[in-house]
């Protein structure tokens, strides 16, 4: 046996230890890779089946009120205004439906306005939750149809994901006039990071594969606003929320260039019920001076 035959074997044993260190890299990325993917996949399931309501939403709580087809297959509560112009649309959020915050929509009918409280289509059909884009276009629908029905501009106020929505649906109407967001997060992944301190980074995959799981729906977010957006905003945020960090309040109002309402100990879309009086009071001003072209001028009162 030469030398060079000993030399053979020696250079295969080396050359195995220098492949070693990529393999166990490869293994390590692949692992991280499914990791990262099934976190979002897990994410994803979650937010597009788990949306709706399953209490009944009972009698129109409205006077003069109709139940109404704004768009084919979904239904609204819809009362026509009487001294005011304008209809105000009340857009119920992640897990709720028309029948929620209808004491709100009590009090503006009182003051004259129209309301129209609406089921979502995830709520008023049999589809999954639509990542708040799909649900921007309901919101879009029913401002159409209030407009059809006054010849006026509407009012939104959305809560939680519904106020997100309702954001986006007034980044594509011209019909909107003013959104109130009540309680409102940027994005479904900000809330995810947010409740389980987590980078984001660790739910970036969701938006990718979230089609998958919502019949081909994407994930909205309010980081998708148009530098156009020009819409009267104000947005209401407890400092004690649990669902939607008050962090989320300061972002959204920096996003829409709107004003901020902060409630001092209030928790998720409690300000209605906290402070009643000065909520309708608030809002109502907010819409008067967003219908007047003047909503630059109003000024926030910061009191509950």
């Amino acid at each position: 046996m030469t030398v060079q035959d000993d030399a053979t074997p020696l250079k295969k044993i080396k050359k195995r230890h220098r492949r070693w260190p990529w393999v166990l890299l490869s293994i390590f990325v692949l692992i991280f890779l499914a990791a990262w993917l099934a976190v979002g996949a897990v994410a994803d399931s979650f937010i597009a089946n788990h949306g709706k309501n399953a209490m009944p939403v009972g009698p129109c709580p409205y006077s003069h009120c109709a139940t109404v087809n704004y768009s084919p297959g979904l239904q609204a509560w819809y009362a026509a205004p009487t001294t005011r112009k304008s209809v105000v649309i009340i857009v119920h959020g992640y897990g709720a439906n028309r029948s929620d915050h209808a004491q709100v929509g009590i009090a503006l009918q009182h003051l004259g306005f129209g309301v129209m409280s609406i089921d979502l289509g995830y709520e008023g059909l049999t589809v999954h939750y639509g990542g708040g884009t799909r649900e921007a276009t309901e919101v879009v629908r029913a401002a159409d149809f209030a407009h059809a029905k006054t010849g006026q501009h509407v009012f939104v106020i959305g809560y939680s994901a519904g106020g997100t929505s309702s954001i986006l649906a007034a980044a594509q109407s011209s019909e909107i006039r003013a959104v109130v967001a009540d309680s409102a997060p940027v994005s479904f992944i900000h809330l995810a990071t947010d409740r389980f301190g987590a980078p984001t980074w660790v739910f970036s995959a969701s938006p990718l594969l979230y089609s998958f799981f919502s019949s081909n729906a994407t994930l909205g977010s309010l980081g998708s606003l148009p530098s156009t957006y020009a819409t009267a905003t104000l947005v209401i945020q407890g400092t004690a929320d649990q669902t939607v960090d008050f962090s989320n309040g300061a972002a959204v109002s920096k996003m829409t260039r709107g004003q901020l309402w902060t409630i001092s100990g209030g928790t998720h879309t409690s300000a209605a019920a906290t402070c009643p009086t000065q909520y309708i009071s608030q809002i109502t001003h907010f819409f008067e001076a967003a219908g007047q072209g003047t909503s630059g001028n109003f000024t926030v009162n910061q009191s509950c």
